[in-house]
């Protein structure tokens, strides 16, 4: 496969791509904006997010759980028991659900070590015993790290396959977004193969393929899609925080790519200092000192420094004109997208409450960062391409000849020249000439003469260009290059053609002066150095055979 197809299969993934973007994101936003779950399922779940106690008595909340063991109780209506189970998604809690005092559900997962401490996000569906009267229902909650990131949501009772269901429906939307992002990084991934003829272009696609790729596996594990999916809510967990880790890297990478500055300083620093971070994270979780949640202040202080070196890259950049106009414009405002989004993210996580979706802010920076950013990388590939195709358009006219579109005597000349300083190589010189084209031009004038000529050089491309070269090198001059295998073998057939084929011409066409082509050839060996002699040896042995061409025509 050429390089100019795989651009083109390039292109035509990224229009399939935009396609599925706009279907995908027509379907995500209609969920999102015509979700009804009361019209969906009328009056049958009851929402027991409030009312809850502690266990003094006092008024307790579900959405922010304090470190340590903590107790909720509620009195729930006979009545509402019936069929419904108690459901609802916690986060970073083991969970053990009383009902009259009789333990009815636990869930204290065993955690491979290397994932962390805590299991992550995860939904419960809890089967309560009918009653005649009022039961008491107690969440007992332990909180896995010492900090308030860990809730109850959601909570109410309803038919579990309902709930689930609800669930998906929810999360769906931002599931889908990042679903479609994450095959975006794959597409610009693979994509960055073909563009070999630009390896900044190149780098600078896989670096902006794989950010996208990173960015978008931490924001599907924080949809509860693959928890329900897998049941193995640990190792999600774990993707989004290796995803959190080394995010700094792809994202440093593609901003130092479109700015010229992949080789400062400060780029291995921050590429040092976050492989340093992950290595640091993982050992202490495996170890059981501290896991990823509790050094989760390394791995923003790092994307922090990365936005901020990012930043000042991309403004000092815009400054000193580095690039072209509208390329920084479109990168500002692309990574405010992205950058905002993140921004915003971290600030909500470390300062604000808790949210069934941290990821928020981001997923939609980066969908805007791929329309803004990944269009005019699209845009800039096809104007290269454009380019490119007519740099090669001009570069074949200069190599061509225009009477007989054959390559010219300046492609003949890079063409031994190339033979002459190559160590390997080897096959047979042809040079042809046309017999009394001075006849012809004097005779009958210089439009009958390029007549002579042009279907002289037809016959000789259709017997000696199936096997190698063929140059227009002078006005009645030609000269073909039939590489190995069989080279000789290979003259001689397109000898005999093309004797065949001037011999049906003349009978043909009946020309007061026939067509008359004289050649000769020599076999070269780029090894043994003899190129220059090999093209002497067949200009002699051409020379040869039309003195005797003309010998036999004078003779009768």
């Amino acid at each position: 496969m050429t390089i100019e197809s795989l651009t083109e299969e390039a292109n035509r993934i990224y229009t399939f791509t935009n396609t599925v973007v706009i279907a995908i994101l027509v379907f995500a936003f209609a969920l999102m904006f015509t979700t009804d779950t009361d019209r969906a399922y009328g009056n049958g779940a009851t929402d027991l997010s409030l009312n809850w106690t502690d266990d003094r008595g006092n008024p307790a909340e579900l959405d922010k759980i304090g470190s340590g063991i903590s107790s909720y109780v509620q009195e729930i209506p006979a009545a509402l028991l019936d069929g419904r189970e108690l459901c609802f998604r916690s986060k970073n809690v083991n969970i053990y659900v009383y009902q009259d005092g009789k333990k009815v559900y636990s869930y204290e997962p065993r955690v491979f070590r290397l994932f962390g401490k805590s299991y992550g996000l995860m939904y419960h569906c809890v089967n309560l015993e009918a009653a005649e009267n009022n039961s008491v229902i107690m969440i007992e909650t332990e909180n896995v790290y010492n900090d308030s990131k860990a809730y109850l949501a959601y909570v109410r009772l309803q038919e579990s396959d309902r709930f689930i269901f609800e669930m998906l429906q929810n999360d769906m939307p931002r599931f889908l977004i990042s679903l479609l992002l994450l095959l975006v990084g794959i597409v610009l991934t693979i994509s960055s193969i073909a563009v070999r003829k630009r390896p900044s272009s190149r780098l600078e696609l896989l670096a902006m393929g794989v950010f996208t790729l990173t960015v978008s596996s931490w924001t599907i594990t924080e949809t509860l899609i693959l928890q329900l999916l897998t049941r193995n809510p640990a190792a999600v967990h774990f993707i989004g925080y290796i995803c959190t880790m080394i995010m700094p890297l792809p994202a440093l990478a593609f901003v130092s790519c479109i700015t010229k500055r992949l080789e400062q300083m400060p780029v291995k620093i921050i590429v040092a200092a976050s492989l340093v971070n992950t290595l640091i994270n993982m050992i202490s979780t495996s170890i059981g000192f501290k896991d990823y949640h509790e050094l989760l202040i390394l791995t923003h202080i790092l994307i922090l420094i990365s936005l901020a070196v990012s930043i000042v890259y991309i403004v000092d950049s815009i400054i000193q004109r580095q690039m072209y106009e509208k390329a920084s414009v479109t990168m500002a405002i692309a990574c405010f997208f992205m950058f905002g989004g993140a921004l915003a993210d971290i600030l909500r996580y470390r300062i604000g409450g808790n949210s069934t979706d941290i990821a928020l802010w981001t997923r939609y920076g980066l969908m805007a960062f791929m329309l803004v950013m990944g269009g005019y990388e699209i845009y800039s590939i096809m104007q290269y391409a454009h380019f490119e195709d007519e740099a090669e358009a001009m570069t074949r006219l200069a190599h061509t000849d225009s009477m007989t579109q054959m390559k010219n005597r300046t492609a003949y000349g890079e063409k031994t020249a190339a033979l002459k300083s190559a160590d390997t190589g080897s096959g047979c010189f042809v040079l042809l000439d046309i017999n009394n084209l001075k006849t012809v031009n004097d005779v009958y004038g210089h439009e009958e003469g390029d007549k002579h000529i042009k279907k002289g050089a037809e016959c000789i491309r259709r017997s000696f260009g199936m096997f190698g070269e063929c140059y227009r090198i002078g006005g009645d001059e030609f000269f073909v290059v039939v590489e190995e295998p069989a080279s000789e073998e290979k003259c001689r057939r397109a000898g005999e053609r093309l004797m065949e084929l001037v011999s049906d011409y003349n009978r043909i066409d009946k020309h007061p002066v026939p067509l008359d082509i004289a050649f000769g050839s020599a076999r070269y060996d780029c090894a043994q150095g003899n190129v220059r002699e090999a093209y002497h040896q067949a200009d002699e042995k051409m020379y040869e055979l039309k003195k005797a061409m003309k010998e036999a025509v004078r003779h009768g």
